[in-house]
């Protein structure tokens, strides 16, 4: 063990490390084994200094990533090192207090009992720690001894000990894990969801370690065919045919060296892409020899098919599009296609944007193939022996087992629906629940008797017989009369519920008990029992809420709240549920609202009679509407609710304009091209509504005489200033100095390519923007096509984020309406936002440091949705986009390197947060934005994650 200052453990670390001998407690003499693992000793502690500064450290074992076979000879070990080290068990009492323990890959050799107890006297000799304990198959003896991190969390967290958010000490391993004391015990959702982190870190390790292997033997390979084939020919100089095959090797070997140094070849994302290459093979040969005749990219930025197509005269070289690039193109400034998958693309001159996504169909949700949804049921949504005995493993741990009330009113189901509903709450998971029915009056003979056959085999059915018929509000006013559950769930009397959906709520209401509402994602079933048309639903939406029900089912309510409220309204049928979660909405905080990311719902599509509605769906619209104009009246909100243009069934909420109209700064970028900035600002001041705006155009060192011109006669309006930027392009650090001189209230930044189409686009913008809950707003955005350039952004796709939609039509419906209704959102783009100045200085504006030109804009909505505002997308400020063509190319090595180092740095910045988008659901996959599912899923269930002898990796 030893005993160390910062300074000294740093120089005992490299002094161990350059003499070799290591040990799991001290100094190891010359002659015993110590084989090291990973890194440098003096690097790792560097790290670690730099990151925790510790006066004093404990360095609990100097085993980081070594394996000691043999005792160490402490009496041998010369100075320095005695100075500092010395004997001890981590099961007796440690003399602290210390600043720091470190304590890797240590406690992995002790028994659970031993290791416990050495967890203990850490803890109690410190305030920080530094721990790492192998959960992987690493070759050892302590393989009977591996435990999964989330035991280690629990561990330490019984002494009050919680993982540190701020702090990634993953360059030790994957699975380390920086702990400090905590003043409350951390809650156990909180240590699952580090588990996740470092669950997640421990695949992308094991899959680096592999394409480290792969990679490496197929250098070898190649190293030895080229000596192979280098001797060969030397022997056989004379044999011509022989020398033309070392020729064409050498070829092909030049060519793989250019493919390989390329910064747009990405072997991992090649091989992800195309799983069809089989495991073993090289991803850079096989797209050499394979992948480039049959159109594959080489990268998920480079379009080789774009490549070609704007220099058809490659195609007769045969040369692969990317090497062509590398060695010629890129030096005889040829026009390029890039396509920076996931992200709007960065536009290079004189190239087509590529269109590679198919049209949506202009009404109802993604049209997510049939078999892909039964596909994915098969592999992500089905239970088996293990997963049932894991969920009732997990809900022994469960402290919090609350009685949850379904309430169900009942009216003429048929005798086989309504028994499958029945028995599909009686296959529930979790055992604490009643089942309270309402029969409301039903004429025939089957209902009661059915109800009552149940009602006599199972005591947590109660049941309630209306004398006459009240439809569907007053029946559930019925059921919800005899509950006595802390929540209540609304369920449709021949709808099904999953068998393990109330296992799911509990769960949540684990993590959050202070939950007042929670819903579920939900699909439809048939009459043959075949699931379909499913709705995987955002997190707690307000705006997109205002346009339709999204909470729907699986619905569950805090029942006191509900009885506060007075539980559902009559008159309102149809909407009955909609109009209760909205008056709940505003009884309670949104944090309180809660989204569980499964379908645990299945809803009846078809049966012989029609539901309410199905058959009168008017009356159900016209309910709708009541309801929502109502919620608007109570909160206070002065907003109109009106018939969407596109959406019969669904509606638009036109947001007012503060009185009196605040002023807007409009900034807008441009360099040269007279030809886009002319109907750019023609738009801003003569086809633009809004009674109260400024422009600021920020001149960005235009030299065409037909732009300068332009910029006179624009800056005569004594709307418009011009303002100008030298030197090198940045995006961030522009409009951070044009929004220093704004006059308005609100900051709008736009494009020079960006031409309006509706002259009320400002209007709808301000109108959102000027909400004090939100933050940054977005607009429609359309390729002069017609297609939608942007829906909003999502994050993750392409490593980063993307836009959502991109490529459909612009009166499409979308996902589930999310093309024509209003929507938070995680980000929005650049080229069209509206925010408050006070919002957009109080995040400090655009990272001009880091950001000079990609996602600035990303990172901006992530930092003002950081301080609890929320972002927001609407259809309704509509505008043509030409996507940047003014900036000029990236073609040049130097701004594909600046692009990749923004993108690290997002990663790093934002990390788990692009994973996961609480407005993009986890189920969706991040090959693309177009709401495909996720096979395998990106979910882990939960009882994966808390059982124990599950690994958290598992998914």
């Amino acid at each position: 063990m030893m005993h160390l200052s910062s300074k000294q453990y740093q120089q005992i670390h490299h002094a161990i490390h350059d003499d070799a001998h290591h040990s799991a407690c001290g100094y190891v003499a010359a002659g015993h084994s110590a084989e090291p693992d990973r890194g440098s000793f003096s690097d790792l502690a560097a790290k670690v200094i730099s990151a925790w500064p510790s006066p004093r450290i404990f360095d609990a074992g100097c085993a980081i990533g070594f394996r000691v076979d043999a005792a160490p000879a402490i009496s041998q070990a010369p100075e320095p090192k005695c100075a500092f080290r010395g004997l001890g068990r981590l099961t007796d009492p440690i003399a602290g207090p210390y600043d720091l323990i470190a304590c890797i890959e240590v406690l992995t050799h002790l028994p659970k009992g031993d290791a416990d107890v050495a967890i203990r006297n850490i803890c109690a000799a410190t305030t920080r720690v530094l721990f790492s304990a192998s959960p992987v198959d690493l070759a050892g003896p302590a393989q009977d001894k591996l435990r999964a991190p989330i035991d280690w969390l629990r561990a330490f967290a019984e002494h009050g000990f919680a993982p540190v958010a701020c702090f990634d000490p993953s360059f030790l391993r994957p699975w380390a894990i920086a702990l400090e004391r905590s003043p409350r015990a951390p809650q156990d959702d909180r240590l699952l969801v580090h588990a996740e982190l470092i669950a997640t870190r421990i695949e992308a390790w094991k899959n680096s370690e592999a394409l480290k292997a792969e990679l490496t033997a197929t250098r070898r390979h190649l190293h030895d065919a080229v000596g192979s084939l280098a001797t060969r020919h030397a022997a056989l100089s004379a044999n011509k045919p022989r020398i033309g095959l070392f020729q064409r090797f050498s070829r092909f070997h030049r060519r793989l060296r250019y493919l390989q140094q390329s910064i747009f070849f990405d072997p991992g994302w090649y091989a992800r892409k195309y799983e069809d290459i089989g495991e073993g093979v090289d991803p850079a040969v096989h797209y050499l020899t394979i992948g480039r005749k049959e159109g594959r990219d080489p990268g998920p930025v480079f379009s080789a098919a774009g490549y070609l197509e704007a220099n058809p005269d490659v195609v007769e070289t045969h040369y692969d599009p990317l090497v062509h690039f590398e060695r010629y193109g890129k030096y005889e400034g040829r026009p390029m296609a890039f396509r920076f998958e996931g992200i709007e693309p960065l536009v290079f001159e004189n190239m087509p944007r590529p269109r590679t996504q198919k049209r949506r169909p202009s009404t109802g949700p993604a049209p997510e193939d049939e078999a892909t949804y039964q596909d994915w049921i098969a592999r992500c949504d089905t239970l088996d022996d293990d997963d049932r005995q894991g969920i009732l493993t997990h809900l022994e741990m469960l402290t919090y087992q609350p009685l949850i009330s379904v309430i169900m009113p009942v009216y003429e189901t048929p005798a086989a629906l309504l028994r499958q509903a029945l028995d599909s709450v009686r296959a529930q998971l979790y055992p604490h629940w009643e089942l309270c029915i309402a029969d409301d009056a039903s004429p025939s003979p089957h209902v009661s008797a059915i109800l009552a056959e149940y009602a006599a085999r199972d005591a947590r059915i109660r049941l309630v017989q209306r004398d006459v018929n009240g439809h569907i509000s007053a029946a559930t006013n019925s059921a919800l009369r005899v509950a006595s559950g802390e929540f209540i769930a609304l369920m449709d009397h021949d709808d099904l519920l999953a068998e393990h959906a109330l296992y799911h709520v509990v769960v949540e209401l684990n993590r959050t008990p202070d939950a007042d509402l929670i819903y579920s994602d939900e699909d439809r079933v048939d009459e043959n029992g075949r699931r379909h048309d499913p709705y995987f639903k955002t997190d707690w939406n307000p705006e997109l809420f205002l346009g339709h029900n999204m909470v729907s089912h699986l619905g569950v309510y805090r029942r006191s709240l509900v009885e506060n409220i007075g539980g559902l309204r009559l008159g309102l049928e149809g909407s009955q549920d909609y109009d209760l979660a909205l008056r709940v909405s505003r009884e309670t905080l949104p944090d309180r609202i809660r989204h569980i990311p499964a379908i645990l719902y299945h809803w009846r599509s078809s049966t012989v009679k029609s539901s309410f509605s199905e058959s009168q769906l008017q009356r159900c619209v016209d309910a709708a509407r009541r309801a929502k104009s109502d919620h608007l009246r109570a909160t206070g909100d002065d907003s109109i609710i009106e018939p969407h243009p596109f959406l019969p069934q669904w509606e638009r909420v036109r947001r007012m304009v503060p009185t009196p109209a605040p002023l807007v700064s409009l900034i807008v970028p441009t360099r040269n091209r007279a030809d886009l900035l002319r109907p750019c600002l023609d738009g801003l001041m003569r086809r633009t509504a809004y009674p109260n705006l400024e422009i600021i155009v920020i001149d960005h060192d235009s030299d065409e005489p037909e732009t300068r011109e332009l910029l006179r006669e624009a800056s005569l309006d004594p709307r418009v200033r011009v303002m100008p930027y030298r030197g090198v392009f940045n995006y961030s650090d522009m409009n951070n100095k044009a929004v220093a001189i704004a006059h308005g209230e609100l900051i709008g930044l736009l494009n020079n390519d960006v031409d309006v189409i509706d002259s009320d686009w400002l209007d709808e913008m301000v109108a959102l923007a000027s909400r004090p809950e939100y933050g940054v707003v977005g607009a429609k955005l359309l390729y002069p096509d017609g297609s939608v350039q942007h829906g909003g952004v999502v994050l993750g796709v392409g490593g980063v984020a993307a836009h959502f939609h991109a490529g459909s039509g612009a009166k499409d419906a979308g996902y589930f309406g999310r093309l024509q209704l209003a929507s938070n959102v995680s980000a929005v783009t650049g080229a069209c936002l509206v925010v408050r100045k006070a919002v957009y200085e109080e995040v400090g504006g655009l990272n001009a440091a880091d950001l000079t030109v990609a996602f600035n804009d990303v990172d901006f909505s992530l930092k003002v949705a950081a301080r609890g505002y929320l972002n927001a997308w609407t259809p309704f400020a509509l505008l043509f986009h030409h996507e940047s063509p003014s900036r000029g190319t990236d073609l040049q090595p130097e701004k594909a390197a600046r692009f990749r180092r923004e993108v690290l740095y997002m990663q790093r910045t934002w990390g788990r947060t692009l994973e996961t988008d609480p407005f993009y659901n986890i189920n969706f996959s991040l090959a693309n934005s177009n709401f495909e599912l996720a096979i395998p899923a990106r979910r882990i269930r939960p009882w994966m994650v808390a059982s124990p002898g599950i690994a958290p990796w598992r998914r």
